[in-house]
């Protein structure tokens, strides 16, 4: 059971942190952390020692009590989703209690007047005017890398965000690789901020490695494009038309066709009137929509990026890590975007061997989030499908994984609990179909067959459906009833009706 607010964090805080009670919740811990002699490993009065130092068991215990007492006086959410963005540095009290306590807005007390020489650049970019930007690098070469904007920006951010094509293309000749990975004072690059625009191919066809570059929260390029599948076809949700039709297949738009400013609107190019080709059934290109040319556009824009996979093979064990590979591929996955993960394994076939800290691979988490779509690349890989018979480190097979409870973003898709629990039941007949039936009789660290495992971890949801069963057939009873009802009173009722003494009128 969830510990209550007043439970979990009793004798530190009077309530675990939110924005409403941010500045009383960080004073009333920090005067916790001070009472408690703990202060001084979270301020910058006592670095971590050496492990030959004397003090440093002491600094570790103190560490750990302040680490403690900051987990518990925060939400477990909080504390999940910054071991998730930073997991090579939360074991640091310092560091925990400078992201959840010391925030920085990012600008600087004297941003403003620093930026103010630079204020001809700025306007000038921003109102897209490329000659006299062209003009003030010739006078001031070093504007090309200079922060013009109280939040750190340069004019290549300026230009990405405005989506100022000729300029950006203009400053990228003249950047160098480290001009391009200067970050904002919230941590951007260039490149992070274009990674759903068209300006991104333009930085990413001259330096591959950009799309691995990190800013201050540590994302990068393909962690951002990871965690949005609205940016690719699988995630989109095509709608009406503004005049009431549907958007059906159109013509296919590439990365290097622009969308022309005389293009008629959905209105003029007759979205409900169209004629279809006889004999391949397709809108004529002039009649596309110019919402869904754009859109087309942008999933084939980002289908280019993804190219950067291809640096993957080029990265050390290390590196990878520090971008949280095996995250972006869980996060990918989790939210269904079938081209980022077909991309990943068309770059690198290699990756679908690749396992996270749980030992499951790519194929073993579509099949825990019930991503068919993605789960179904598998049937390419012909010989290689042994991947199947793959273990993790708690000694569950695949189908101890399919046996596993879906997540309620999959559940609530399938409205009442019988018929999730059928849902349920195929995806696991489904994968069984798949294995050899050896694996059937196999247990996990807890000694459970997959069966068993079902059973265990579907057992409320079994009760949910029962109940729900009951109701229905409650419900469905009494409309039974009222028609029966009906139907009797009718079927002994003349026509014309009866008169006082019950006998039909004549």
């Amino acid at each position: 059971m969830a510990m209550t607010n007043a439970s979990a964090a009793d004798g530190i805080v009077n309530k675990k942190r939110t924005e409403e009670n941010f500045d009383s919740w960080k004073e009333c811990l920090k005067n916790y952390l001070i009472g408690q002699g703990l202060w001084e490993v979270v301020s910058e009065d006592k670095p971590k020692p050496e492990e030959i130092d004397p003090n440093y068991k002491d600094w570790i215990k103190k560490n750990a009590l302040a680490l403690h007492a900051i987990q518990i006086s925060c939400e477990e959410d909080t504390i999940s989703n910054l071991m998730s963005k930073f997991p090579n540095k939360v074991d640091s009290a310092k560091f925990v209690w400078k992201h959840l306590a010391e925030m920085d807005w990012g600008v600087t007390e004297d941003a403003t007047s620093s930026s103010l020489q630079d204020s001809s650049l700025c306007m000038a970019v921003e109102k897209g005017d490329l000659n006299t930007v062209k003009e003030l690098l010739k006078r001031n070469p070093n504007y090309v890398s200079a922060k013009i904007t109280v939040i750190g920006q340069t004019a290549l951010h300026l230009a990405v965000l405005g989506g100022s094509q000729k300029i950006v293309e203009e400053l990228v000749k003249l950047m160098s690789k480290e001009d391009m990975e200067i970050k904002t004072n919230f941590g951007n690059t260039a490149f992070s901020l274009a990674a759903l625009n068209d300006k991104a191919l333009d930085l990413l066809k001259k330096y591959p490695q950009l799309g691995y570059a990190e800013d201050l929260h540590q994302n990068y390029a393909i962690k951002l494009l990871a965690n949005q599948p609205s940016a690719f076809l699988s995630g989109s949700k095509l709608g009406f038309g503004s005049n009431g039709s549907i958007h059906v297949s159109v013509p296919n738009v590439h990365p290097g066709e622009m969308l022309s400013s005389q293009e008629p609107n959905d209105e003029e190019n007759g979205q409900g009137s169209h004629k279809l080709e006889p004999n391949h059934g397709k809108i004529k290109r002039n009649q596309v929509p110019k919402s869904i040319k754009v859109l087309k556009l942008r999933h084939a824009q980002v289908l280019q990026l993804l190219k950067v996979f291809k640096e993957i093979a080029t990265l050390s064990e290390e590196q990878l890590k520090n971008i949280g590979l095996d995250q972006v591929i869980y996060d990918a996955i989790k939210r269904g975007s079938f081209e980022f993960i077909n991309e990943l394994i068309t770059c690198n076939p290699v990756i679908i061997w690749r396992g996270d800290k749980k030992g499951r691979t790519l194929f073993a988490h579509a099949i825990t989030l019930r991503q068919e779509k993605i789960f179904n690349l598998i049937y390419r890989f012909g010989s290689r499908r042994r991947i199947l018979i793959m273990l993790d480190v708690f000694n569950n097979n695949y189908l101890h994984l399919a046996a596993k409870l879906s997540p309620s973003f999959q559940l609530d898709q399938v409205p009442g609990a019988a018929l999730q629990m059928q849902r349920e039941l195929q995806w696991f007949k489904g994968i069984e179909g798949m294995l050899p039936p050896k694996f059937g009789e196999r247990l996990n660290e807890n000694f459970l067959t997959p069966s068993a495992l079902f059973t265990k971890e579907h057992k409320e949801l079994v009760k949910e459906g029962e109940r729900w069963m009951k109701n229905n057939t409650a419900s469905c009873m009494v409309v039974a009833a009222l028609i029966a009802t009906v139907m009797f009173t009718t079927a002994f009722t003349a026509p014309g009706g009866n008169d006082q003494t019950g006998f039909p009128f004549s």
